[in-house]
């Protein structure tokens, strides 16, 4: 089996990332013969060998099965040109040039007319040319400019991958005849930035994908059913809930003093721990009602709000065994596996540093020998609207691509049986200040998970709208409940009939059920740090019409180490010094040239004062 599909994750495995791998990596170009039989006999050979991953055989398969089709014949001519190009040694590894802010240029996007070509960023002073070599010194405060950190698509051929991978009689088709995946990448295609789409996620009140849609079509999305039975809150208990409508707090310390039945000598936890859910969280929302000043009416940090309103959340699952709400910047559990599913022994590169999961404000875990995470909050410590910027970018990227995250590794526990996929809902809450929103993702149909969002809903300082308040905690209990009925499809008990048939199916490597593989996450782009250079050392130099030589690179790059404060530790210093000389290498290297790193730091250090200690 070639090297490539041990170096490779098997959702990038096609035949033009193949050759693009061969060219890039390896030092002996194989003839285009030997380099086509590699690729489809390593195919064959991973479709034939059980042992190996079922996903892996999957797409060894679905590539063996293409190789006849019209269009990979074409295919492969268009990339035949280049690789002998390559081959005879007009371009070599050269022509994978990639330079700092710009996006790497693909070496087939002439060859094949179906690949996009990637668009040049212009913001701002920044402007870099497909033909130019640019190193960019902005006329504001920074060295590179602020703009570039923004969030941005670095690798559009991950995404065309995870598009190619999805086998169309599968996808979520509409009845316009559409398929929704197919327009989610029509606009993952037109975006300049990360984005939802970029996915597979769909929320049907983003605007972007709104104006994408017919309204029939948006409304068949919205409405469409996920297998679940509709949910319902048991009648004693909204009565109960109801009692505390009142509209002062003397009235409603009178109705939490009265006592019930549910919550008496025969209290049971398991079956009446809703009612002391509710008693509980009532009691915590008047004690601040009755406080002078009212907390509510005031500016109050994010842990405040954590631990005084919000403890309803941290209660509502004290009667599930094993179950808590994690807080505190957690690491997610789910997105941690992600980013390390593909992390393989030292072969060729050396192991990859694991990788740590997304960090949120908290996580509805189940905590044991395996724990799992089944749901996930985002917190802000001031509501500032539905327009505010952390609100925009937690309850709109944030916490959606968590809680998918989340789904595939539910899933995964079920091996991707689609019948119960389709009834996972995975539900997320995002509070700023004393304002609750609730969310779900889940996966209806095709290879989309749909992300909706509930009403604003707030606990208010004044108590003749306590009525309202209480809005809050049937929110919360409906995210408890969805969570519980996930809970079940995932734990559910096996059918003891079929034991012996499951086990027969195992032994085989198989499984009954239809399967249906959900696409990952798409990464997060990376982000570079950026170096200040204090306003004595501004300068300006128009990137637009007069690129950058060495010379000017060089005289640059010292005159930001030296403007540095000459406080800091050597150490320090020599960190940011190799990372401005990183980037400005005109090839972006596998590793650093550290003899020319410590050269020129030795030729600055000279220049530098030396730091006090």
């Amino acid at each position: 089996m070639h090297s490539y599909f041990t170096s490779v994750k098997v959702g990038f495995w096609s035949l033009k990332h193949y050759v693009d791998w061969i060219i890039k990596n390896e030092s002996e170009l194989p003839l285009w013969e030997t380099c086509l039989a590699d690729f489809y006999g390593s195919s064959e050979f991973i479709v034939n060998h059980r042992s190996l991953p079922r996903l892996d055989r999957v797409v060894a398969e679905k590539i063996l099965k293409a190789k006849e089709l019209p269009e990979t014949k074409e295919l492969i001519e268009d990339l035949r040109i280049p690789y002998e190009r390559a081959y005879d040694g007009k371009y070599g590894k050269s022509i994978y040039k990639a330079v700092h802010v710009q996006q790497e240029e693909n070496i087939f996007v002439s060859a094949s007319k179906k690949m996009r070509t990637k668009k040049e960023k212009v913001q701002g002073e920044e402007c870099v040319s497909k033909n130019e070599n640019c190193l960019l010194i902005s006329e504001e405060s920074e060295f590179f400019p602020n703009d570039y950190n923004k969030e941005n698509i670095d690798d559009e051929d991950e995404f065309d991958v995870m598009d190619k991978n999805l086998y169309t009689e599968r996808k979520w088709k509409l009845e316009s005849g559409r398929f929704v995946e197919d327009v989610l990448y029509e606009l993952g295609m037109k975006c300049r930035y990360y984005n939802l789409v970029h996915s597979f996620i769909l929320d049907p009140t983003d605007e972007f994908i709104k104006n994408a849609f017919k309204e029939k079509e948006l409304s068949e999305i919205i409405n469409k059913e996920n297998g679940n039975d509709p949910l319902e809150i048991d009648d004693e208990i909204l009565e109960y809930i109801n009692t505390f409508a009142k509209d002062s707090t003397k009235e409603i310390r009178i109705a939490l003093n009265t006592p019930h039945r549910r919550l008496g000598s025969n209290y049971n936890p398991q079956n009446d721990f809703v009612y002391e859910h509710v008693r509980t969280t009532v009691s915590d929302w008047v004690r601040l009602l009755e406080m002078q000043p009212n907390p509510l009416a005031l500016d109050m940090p994010e842990a405040w709000y954590r631990i005084n309103v919000w403890r309803s959340i941290d209660i509502a699952f004290s009667d599930t065994p094993y179950t808590y709400v994690v807080g505190g910047e957690k690491a997610g559990l789910a997105s941690s596996e992600r980013k390390n599913r593909h992390r393989t022994l030292s072969n060729t590169e050396l192991i990859q540093r694991k990788a740590i999961g997304k960090k949120g404000d908290a996580y509805i875990r189940t905590i044991g020998s395996t724990s799992t995470d089944w749901g996930a909050s985002e917190a802000g410590h001031k509501w500032e609207g539905t327009s505010g910027t952390k609100l925009i970018k937690e309850l709109g990227l944030t916490l959606p691509r968590t809680l998918k995250d989340i789904l595939i590794h539910l899933a995964g526990k079920i091996h991707f049986a689609e019948e119960k996929l389709r009834k996972l809902n995975i539900v997320g809450f995002a509070h700023a200040g004393a304002v609750l929103i609730r969310t779900n993702l889940d996966c209806p149909a095709g290879y989309t998970c749909r992300y909706t969002k509930g009403d604003p809903l707030e606990v208010y300082a004044d108590a003749n709208n306590f009525s309202k308040s209480l809005d809050v905690l049937i929110e919360i209990i409906c995210g408890k409940l969805l969570i519980l009925k996930t809970m079940k499809v995932i734990n559910g008990g096996m059918d003891s009939q079929n034991n012996i048939a499951r086990w027969k199916q195992r032994v085989k490597s198989e499984s009954s059920d239809v399967s249906i593989t959900i696409p990952d996450v798409h990464p997060s782009p990376k982000k570079w740090r950026m170096v200040q250079v204090p306003s004595s050392k501004k300068k300006k130099i128009s990137s637009r019409s007069h690129p950058l030589n060495d010379s000017q690179k060089t005289n640059a790059l010292e005159e930001s180490v030296l403007a540095m404060p000459a406080q800091q530790s050597p150490k320090n210093t020599c960190i940011i010094y190799i990372e401005i000389q990183y980037l400005s290498e005109d090839i972006l290297r596998e590793e650093p040239d550290f003899s020319s790193i410590k050269s020129l730091f030795s030729h600055i250090h000279s220049k530098k004062e030396k730091p006090s200690g």
